[in-house]
């Protein structure tokens, strides 16, 4: 098995010492210590450990993904998982006092439900002790944990899991086929995108049918284009006039003809898999596993901002994290480094996970042993690189939790598009509500 560190260093070696007993008028004896087969005292077995782990997922995908894994590797570790739900959400544990060892933090709440309740560990020290090279993992994982955590001295409070967030194009193969439209492919612009959504949006024997739906809150925050929500060096929106070009690349297409905006987010990715009546949808890929088995798919990359081309989307991925009041840093730390070893992310990646590790074996791998992704063009969703994180925002200055700037964002669209609202106007509102978080934040 391949892992992530050269050594577990928090194994105890420990030698016993002999105790020399002197026996009166005869030969002594001494107690032997048990022997390995080099003649050198073996190691004792590690002591036990229980290891409280939080996490945003059921109990049933938490064992069957990580759990029987570290059961199997660390027969000397018992977790305890618990998810968060009402009443027991990490701020109720924190006022309780049973504080995990180790969390399942996401991109868009670390800053609230992590740093802002002071459980905030940073694992250089760790890093150090077990050799970790951090190169390993693709470079824009690790930088996104640093840009959203603030973390300007270089502190790392989190190592990446396998990302559910890479936005592709999925399309439903058999409304192309019943309007005898050509399919989308790989590399296409959201420019050559709109012919394909005009001649699919229609009303046909009476059934309204969309050209595309899209997580349109996801495609703006993880815009190919780098461009944050926040101005990294002022208390500000980031500069307007590249969210106009942005809400206007999106805008026009719920602008054609028989193609509105859903109701919801939700809703705009049922119109895809369940109501079959919208053609395309973009979204995340792991979307794809709510998808029935009946329905005819497949996907092709991001479609191209002119502004940023050959990049896809930003990646917003989970991290492990330990807590600063864990009593088991070290254990933590070595079960965290076998989930995200290398085997253990081959595996993953066969079942239509991302992995987080900078090899393209991996990404060669994806959906290999996924019946869901059989005959589909996996390729898409590394077609190009992932776009780079956001940028680090001034450390002296106020910051809003990602899940916050995303829903002003996302809210500010839906007015323009839903409403009519002057896309200047609805981003000067947006602007409004973000200086109002920020002075909020700095008044804490």
């Amino acid at each position: 098995m391949k892992t992530l560190t050269a050594k577990t260093a928090w194994l105890p070696a420990v030698l016993a010492s002999a105790l020399a007993l002197t026996a009166c008028g005869t030969g002594g004896t001494e107690p032997q210590q048990a022997k390995g087969d080099n003649g050198a005292a073996a190691p004792s077995a590690p002591k036990p450990v229980d290891l409280f782990i939080y996490t945003d997922v059921t109990d049933e995908v938490f064992q069957a993904t990580w759990g029987e894994r570290i059961r199997r590797q660390f027969p000397h570790v018992t977790v305890k998982h618990q998810q968060g739900v009402k009443g027991s959400r990490i701020e109720d544990l924190v006022a309780a006092g049973t504080i995990p060892d180790v969390m399942r933090t996401q991109t868009t709440t670390i800053r609230d439900e992590y740093l802002g309740l002071g459980l905030s560990y940073d694992m250089r020290e760790l890093v150090q002790k077990h050799k970790l090279d951090l190169n390993r993992f693709n470079p824009v994982y690790m930088q996104r944990i640093i840009n959203e955590t603030g973390a300007s001295g270089g502190e790392i409070y989190g190592l990446p899991i396998n990302s559910p967030s890479p936005l592709v194009l999925f399309y439903n193969k058999d409304l192309f086929d019943k309007f005898g439209v050509a399919y989308p492919k790989d590399g296409m612009s959201w420019d050559a995108l709109v012919p394909l959504v005009q001649q699919l949006s229609r009303t046909e024997g009476g059934v309204p049918y969309r050209g595309l739906t899209t997580n349109y809150m996801s495609v703006l925050r993880d815009n190919a284009w780098s461009h944050p929500i926040v101005n990294p060096n002022a208390d500000e929106m980031a500069d307007a006039a590249k969210w106009q070009i942005l809400f206007n690349n999106l805008k026009r297409f719920y602008e054609i003809p028989n193609n509105p905006m859903a109701a919801s987010l939700t809703v705009e990715l049922q119109l895809f898999y369940k109501e079959r009546t919208a053609a395309m949808y973009v979204g995340q890929i792991n979307q794809f596993n709510s998808f029935p088995a009946d329905l005819s798919w497949d996907m092709v990359s991001l479609p191209q901002l002119k502004e940023a081309p050959n990049r896809l989307s930003q990646l917003t991925p989970p991290y492990w994290s330990i807590t600063r009041q864990s009593k088991h840093k070290d254990e933590a730390f070595a079960v965290i480094l076998d989930l995200l070893s290398e085997d253990v992310q081959l595996a993953q990646a066969k079942e239509g996970k991302i992995p987080t590790l900078a090899d393209k074996k991996l990404e060669q791998a994806f959906g290999q042993e996924t019946p869901a992704l059989k005959g589909k063009n996996t390729k898409a969703v590394f077609f190009h690189p992932f776009a780079d994180p956001t940028p680090l925002r001034k450390a002296e200055l106020p910051a809003v939790p990602l899940g916050k700037q995303q829903t002003i964002l996302s809210g500010a669209f839906e007015k323009v598009v839903k409403q009519g609202t002057d896309v200047n106007t609805a981003l000067r509102e947006a602007q409004e509500q973000l200086k109002k978080e920020l002075d909020t934040a700095k008044a804490k």
